[in-house]
C-alpha cells in the first residue's frame, strides 16, 4: 500500500532555479528508516509519440478508415514520463556501491491504462550505473504507479495544481507575501511539490533534508581521473548550454499560445455569430477535448506539424427570400382588379443549407501534444 507523505512546504522549494524542472513527490514505499525511499516525478520530461512510429500520413490514413479515428489515434499514442526513486539505503548495485536512486522511464498507454517499464537504471554515489527492463505491457498498478499515469495521462487534473505553484515562486521571488499561511496545489492530488532544481543531485539534497532529517546523507564518491573530471565539467558546460536553449523554447512555446488565441481571434472576426460562441475560449484545447465537444469529425488530414479535422452536416434553417407580386389596382371605367403593377415582399421560408466546421491543430504550446490553433466555420 502507498504510504502518502506528510506535508512540509518551505517557500523555498517553489523558487525556480533558471535551467531546472520542477519535481513532484508522488508515493514512497513504507519501510522503515534506515531504508526508506521516495518517489519523484519530473514534471520536464512529459512526451507522446506514435506506437512503432511511422509516417504520420500513413497512420491519418489508417485512422481514417478506423470506425473511430480519434480512439485509433488514442490507442496508438504512447505517453511516457520519468521517475526517480530516491534511496535512503538501496541495495548495491553490480561492481559499486549501495544504490543512491533510481531512474525508471514509464511508457504509458493512457486509453488502456497500462504500462510498461522501458527502463530503470540504478545509480551509486560514485555515478555507476546498472540497467534493468520490463518490456512487457501490464495494467497499471494502485501504487506510485498510478500517481505517474495521472501526471502522464490526466494533465486537466493537474494544470491548475502547477500553475498555482509557478505563481507562488514567481510572487516569492517578487517578494510579494500571502496573508494566509502557503499550502502545497499538489496535496489533493495526494502528491507534494520538492521544488525546480537543475541536478538531480539537488533535488535528492532536498529530499534528504526535509523528509529524512534524522539520517545524514553519505558524502558523493569520486573515482574520476584528473582527465575524465574535466571532460565530465566540459559535459556538464554542455548541458547547461542546452538548458540555456530550451529556456528559450519555453519562450517560444508561450509566444506560440498567444499566436494560437491570436489565429482563433482573426478567424473569430469572418465567422458567423453561432461559431463564434461555439469555439469562444477553445483556443489551445486538445484534439481529444475538441472531440467531446463536437463528436468524431468526418475527416482527418495532416501536414506537416497540423493536423486539421472536418464536420459536415446539413440543417434546416429559415430565410427571408424576396417574393415578386402584382400590385392589384381598384375599380376603373367599370373594371375591377386590374394588374396595375408589380412590387417585392419577403416571406419566411424553410431553406436546407450545408454546414462545414473545420479546426486545426499544431505542436509548439505550452502544454504538450496537438492543440487548436485556427478555425474555419460557415454554411451555404
Amino acid at each position: 500500500m502507498r504510504k502518502l507523505l506528510t506535508f512540509s512546504l518551505p517557500f523555498l522549494a517553489l523558487s525556480t532555479a533558471a535551467q531546472a524542472g520542477p519535481y513532484i513527490t508522488i508515493g514512497s514505499e513504507p519501510d522503515r528508516a534506515p531504508n526508506r525511499s521516495i518517489y519523484v516525478a519530473d514534471f520536464d520530461l512529459i512526451t507522446r509519440s506514435l506506437d512503432g512510429g511511422g509516417d504520420p500520413s500513413t497512420m491519418a490514413n489508417a485512422a481514417m478508415q478506423s470506425a473511430n479515428p480519434i480512439d485509433f489515434i488514442e490507442a496508438k499514442t504512447i505517453y511516457k514520463i520519468n521517475v526517480y526513486q530516491v534511496m535512503e539505503n538501496g541495495g548495491p548495485i553490480e561492481k559499486g556501491g549501495s544504490t543512491n536512486f533510481i531512474q525508471y522511464f514509464l511508457a504509458f498507454k493512457c486509453r488502456d491504462r497500462l504500462v510498461n517499464i522501458e527502463e530503470a537504471t540504478a545509480y551509486d554515489r560514485a555515478g555507476r550505473t546498472q540497467k534493468s527492463s520490463m518490456t512487457e505491457w501490464m495494467p497499471v498498478p494502485d501504487n506510485w504507479v498510478a500517481q505517474a499515469y495521472k501526471i502522464a495521462c490526466k494533465a486537466p487534473e493537474w494544470e491548475k495544481a502547477m500553475a498555482t505553484a509557478r505563481q507562488m515562486a514567481t510572487n516569492f521571488e517578487q517578494g510579494k507575501k500571502s496573508k494566509k499561511q502557503p499550502t502545497d496545489p499538489f496535496a489533493p492530488l495526494q502528491m507534494q511539490m520538492v521544488g525546480s532544481y537543475a541536478a538531480i543531485t539537488d533535488m535528492i539534497d532536498q529530499i534528504w533534508g526535509r523528509y529524512w532529517p534524522d539520517a545524514k546523507q553519505p558524502e558523493y564518491e569520486n573515482t574520476m581521473s584528473p582527465a575524465e573530471l574535466e571532460k565530465y565539467k566540459a559535459q556538464k558546460i554542455a548541458e547547461l548550454e542546452a538548458q540555456s536553449k530550451k529556456l528559450g523554447q519555453m519562450a517560444s512555446d508561450i509566444e506560440n499560445d498567444l499566436k494560437m488565441q491570436d489565429s482563433m481571434d482573426r478567424a473569430s472576426d469572418v465567422a458567423g455569430r453561432r461559431f463564434v460562441q461555439e469555439l469562444q475560449g477553445m483556443a489551445g484545447r486538445s484534439e481529444e477535448e475538441v472531440v467531446a465537444t463536437f463528436g468524431v469529425p468526418n475527416t482527418l488530414n495532416v501536414n506537416g506539424n497540423v493536423r486539421q479535422l472536418d464536420w459536415y452536416w446539413s440543417e434546416q434553417t429559415q430565410e427571408q427570400v424576396p417574393i415578386t407580386v402584382d400590385v392589384i389596382g381598384g375599380c376603373s371605367h367599370g373594371v375591377c382588379g386590374a394588374k396595375i403593377g408589380e412590387t417585392t415582399e419577403y416571406q419566411w421560408q424553410t431553406v436546407q443549407v450545408n454546414c462545414r466546421r473545420t479546426l486545426y491543430f499544431r505542436e509548439g504550446g505550452t502544454q504538450p501534444g496537438y492543440r487548436l490553433f485556427d478555425f474555419r466555420a460557415g454554411c451555404d
